[in-house]
């Protein structure tokens, strides 16, 4: 009866050793990577283990988590790019379509109003006055001019075409009728050579005005060429008034109001510059200030890294000093168009005050030679939108400098966007061979465990 006791308690014990074997396998391997296990034996075993094993693998880990952020975050921006220039092409393709349809029947358009403007000028200037008859000369003389312009521009052209003998013929037949206006001016004023003068002054002004308009990249600062001529026009005219002619305050009328039209474009053009570079530099700040936030909180998670610390000092120069940049250009603008306004409303009562004695003379006729005046301003402006044949009008070259400033904007997309592949392939290739190392260090550290637990020999186990 013992033995047989014996026998029966023999495979409840092996059970009950194997059970405390086998749990003490799975605390060994859960505690041996935080700490200590509790258990005296097994924490003398891990004892002898190198703790550079335990430290490497736990250093890999929080490295591979790190560049695994870095991963994640440089993905999200690359995908944000590729979105924002799948806008851009998306807005350059619409803007091309819409500059294609405009350049198409702009042409056609300009010629049909220009037409309807040159012959509202035939029938105001159909009076017979001395006033009219130099209001004439001045359009001829416009007239005159603008064809030659064409002329030249055709002439240096690779292509002869019809239209161009017509231009030649419009030309000998104009000159003619300018010779002809002249002679009468001559003949009918005392003073016919100072308004000859007067006329001719005033044309090459315009002629500068639109020859730098047709090139673009308007200045913010008037042509020192056009001042000196306009300083000429202005003792020229002053010369007359002193002579008493009756004509003085009309050519003094016209002068002024060009040169309204020119104050007001300057003003135009400082007001757009401002605009686009307060853009800009916001623009630039809201990046210089994005990369801070990001740089950062990388700081606070590689609190040693000196290189880090370094960029995110030169960073807040770069934003602070875009801040004093646009600070700076802010007041530049205001005191420059403050200025201007100045001169401008001193002319503007000056024209009051010319146009208030034409009135007084004859109110009529002042009134007609206002809308004259104004017709000869959409002429030229005219001209100037429309150079050629095939030139667009103001709102295609609009759409021109929009096209460009989006194609602008998708180029430097396109460039960042190639940037942060080549950082996200560095940061892909970096990850998978710090990830590789990590889980050889983990099979080889949880090798030795299992060896230690069948073992119980930690010398064996490390030496292999």
């Amino acid at each position: 009866m013992a033995g047989g006791s014996y026998f029966i308690w023999i495979p409840f014990l092996l059970c009950c050793v194997f059970e405390a074997s086998d749990n003490r396998h799975v605390h060994q391997n859960v505690n041996l990577l935080t700490g200590r296990t509790g258990e005296l034996e097994l924490d003398q075993i891990t004892s002898k283990l190198p703790s550079t094993t335990v430290k490497t693998c736990t250093g890999m880990k929080e490295q591979l988590e790190l560049l695994d952020s870095q991963l994640q975050q440089i993905t999200h921006r690359n995908s944000l790019l590729g979105n924002e220039a799948f806008g851009l092409r998306s807005e350059v393709r619409l803007l091309k379509l819409q500059l294609a349809a405009c350049s198409s029947t702009a042409s056609t358009i300009t010629d049909s109003y220009q037409i309807q403007l040159q012959n509202k000028m035939k029938q105001l200037l159909e009076t017979d006055s001395g006033m009219f008859l130099i209001l004439k000369t001045i359009a001829l003389t416009r007239e005159v001019n603008s064809l030659e312009g064409k002329i030249k521009r055709a002439a240096n052209s690779t292509e002869t075409t019809p239209e161009f003998e017509v231009l030649q013929r419009q030309l000998r037949e104009k000159t003619t009728e300018l010779n002809e206006k002249m002679q009468q001016i001559e003949r009918s004023h005392t003073n016919s050579s100072l308004i000859l003068q007067v006329i001719s002054l005033q044309n090459q002004i315009w002629d500068l005005e639109q020859a730098k308009s047709r090139r673009g990249g308007a200045s913010l600062q008037p042509d020192q060429r056009i001042m000196a001529l306009q300083d000429q026009l202005d003792r020229k005219i002053s010369e007359l008034r002193g002579n008493r002619d009756a004509g003085s305050n009309m050519l003094e009328l016209v002068s002024v109001h060009s040169k309204i039209t020119m104050i007001q474009r300057l003003i135009s053009v400082h007001i757009e510059k401002s605009r686009t570079n307060t853009i800009d530099y916001q623009r630039q700040w809201r990046q210089k200030a994005e990369l801070l936030k990001r740089k950062i909180s990388q700081l606070n998670r590689e609190e040693s890294n000196t290189d880090l610390t370094k960029e995110i000092f030169k960073l807040q120069t770069e934003i602070e000093n875009l801040r004093q940049l646009l600070s700076n250009a802010k007041k530049t603008s205001d005191f420059q168009l403050k200025e201007l306004r100045v001169i401008l409303e001193k002319e503007k009562k000056q024209q009051e005050n010319v146009q208030k004695q034409l009135e007084e003379t004859d109110y009529a006729q002042a009134q007609l030679i206002m809308t004259i005046i104004s017709t000869m301003k959409e002429l030229r402006e005219l001209a100037v939108d429309q150079p050629d044949q095939t030139t667009s009008t103001s709102d295609a070259t609009t759409l021109q400098t929009v096209l460009q400033t989006k194609e602008r904007e998708y180029t430097k997309a396109q460039a960042e966007i190639k940037e942060l592949q080549r950082k996200l392939q560095l940061k892909s290739e970096e990850c998978a061979g710090l990830e590789e190392r990590y889980e050889q260090v983990k099979t080889e550290f949880e090798q030795k465990i299992v060896q230690l637990n069948r073992t119980g020999d930690s010398k064996a186990a490390l030496s292999e």
